[in-house]
C-alpha cells in the first residue's frame, strides 16, 4: 500500500467526511474510532476488525488511519483534549504545518507523541507511538459542514534502535504552573523547564 499524501488525506477523505459527501475508497480504508478512548497499541484491533483490506501491521512501517472526533479540553473552549482516559496523553512535538494545494492552504498537520502515565503522581514516560493529526483549514470548509468536529489521524509505532550506552527515555512532569521535560540517562534525570 502506498501512503497517501497529506493533500490526498485532506481532499479525498477529510473534506468529504466533514461535508457529508461519499468517500471513494482507494488505497486505504479509514474507520471512525475515537482514538482518545484507547491506548495506541489497541488501535490495531480496529483496523483488523473494521476494515476490509486486512493486513498485518509492521511496527515502524505501517500507519493506521482513523476519522476521530475532535475533543475539547473545556466545553466552550477551543483547546483540544488529547487525554487517553487514565493511561496517558498525546503531546505535540512541533507547531502546525500548513498543507497546501496549488498555493492555497487546505489543511493543517500536527505531529504528536504518546506518553503513558506512571504510578508516580504527575509523571509520564514517552513511548514509541507517534501520531499526525490532519485538520481542514477553516476557509476550505463549506458553511454547512460539521464545523471542525472531525479530523484524520495517522498513528504508528516507531522503532528506535538503542544500545545500552545511549538508552534514554523522556520523562514528562506536569503541574506546579509549568511544564517540565527531562531526559532520563542511566537513572538520572536532567530537567528542562519548557
Amino acid at each position: 500500500m502506498e501512503r497517501p499524501t497529506d493533500q490526498e488525506l485532506i481532499t479525498n477523505y477529510l473534506a468529504k467526511k466533514v461535508n457529508n459527501q461519499p468517500i471513494q475508497v482507494e488505497d486505504i480504508m479509514i474507520n471512525e474510532v475515537n482514538i482518545y478512548e484507547h491506548h495506541p497499541h489497541d488501535l490495531a484491533d480496529f483496523v483488523n476488525f473494521l476494515s476490509f483490506n486486512l493486513r498485518y501491521l509492521n511496527p515502524g512501517e505501517d500507519e493506521m488511519y482513523f476519522f476521530t472526533p475532535r475533543g475539547r479540553k473545556y466545553p466552550n473552549g477551543s483547546r483540544p483534549s488529547r487525554e487517553v482516559r487514565d493511561v496517558g496523553f498525546w503531546k505535540a512535538t512541533e507547531v502546525d504545518k500548513a498543507i497546501k494545494l496549488n498555493g492555497e492552504t487546505i489543511g493543517r498537520k500536527k505531529s504528536l507523541v504518546f506518553y503513558t502515565r506512571k504510578s508516580i503522581p504527575r509523571v509520564a514516560i514517552q513511548t514509541n507511538w507517534t501520531m499526525d493529526e490532519y485538520l481542514l483549514n477553516v476557509s476550505s470548509k463549506s458553511p454547512n459542514s460539521n464545523d471542525m468536529s472531525w479530523m484524520i489521524v495517522s498513528c504508528a509505532e516507531s522503532i528506535r534502535i538503542l544500545n545500552n550506552r545511549t538508552k534514554r527515555s523522556k520523562i514528562y512532569e506536569w503541574g506546579g504552573g509549568c511544564e517540565q521535560l527531562g531526559t532520563r540517562i542511566k537513572g538520572k534525570t536532567r530537567v528542562e523547564v519548557g
